[in-house]
């Protein structure tokens, strides 16, 4: 559970005053979420298990700490959102000698929360939005080799194929090239679709 209430200041060339005060707004919000955790392992023998894992994640939404208004300063993002599995193989062999262990995860993303920097009236803020869902592949191994007393040799490798569903969001940035996903904002900034 979180909770966060808000009073911006800003600091200019040797100056320190308050942009905007959003306590008359009371600006406050909280979120929780129940997040299992749930897993089943098969000992196929003394030597090799199978597994697989379920679990879930939860990123608490919040305020924009570098908002450039106060519009940006009093509007809360939302929490992030994560479902993940895990099947995986790990195994003994030789005598315990030699460790050989791979596992393949996916995980799905929804709201998930992106830092955007857009330019306000001469300045900038740097804002958390939610941006896109995503989806996260991977596949790790490791091997391990014990030959003689004292002496150990590892092998790692991996691979992720990550990318967004659909992440449409402003950037304020003329020169990247994307297609449009939505109407312009009031500086004429367009969203752009980097799914």
């Amino acid at each position: 559970v979180s909770r966060q209430d808000l009073q911006l200041t800003g600091f200019g060339p040797g100056v320190s005053s308050n942009l905007f005060d959003t306590s008359a707004l009371d600006p406050n919000e909280s979120w929780s979420r129940f997040t299992p955790k749930a897993g089943l392992r098969w000992q196929m023998t003394p030597d090799s298990m199978l597994y697989y894992s379920y679990s879930t994640g939860f990123r608490s939404g919040g305020f924009n700490g570098r908002a450039g208004s106060l519009a940006s300063a009093s509007t809360p993002y939302d929490p992030e959102l994560v479902n993940s599995h895990e099947i995986g193989f790990k195994s003994q062999w030789m005598d315990d000698q030699l460790r050989f262990n791979i596992n393949y995860f996916h995980s799905d993303y929804e709201d998930k929360q992106e830092e955007i920097v857009l330019p306000v009236g001469g300045f900038q803020e740097t804002l958390v939005t939610n941006a896109s869902e995503a989806e996260f592949d991977g596949v790790e191994v490791e091997l391990v080799f014990m030959p003689l007393a004292g002496w150990t040799l590892r092998a790692n490798g991996g691979y992720l194929d990550a990318g967004y569903n659909n992440f449409c969001a402003f950037t304020g940035n003329p020169h990247i090239v994307a297609p449009a996903c939505g109407p312009a904002d009031a500086l004429g900034n367009v969203p752009r679709d980097y799914s």
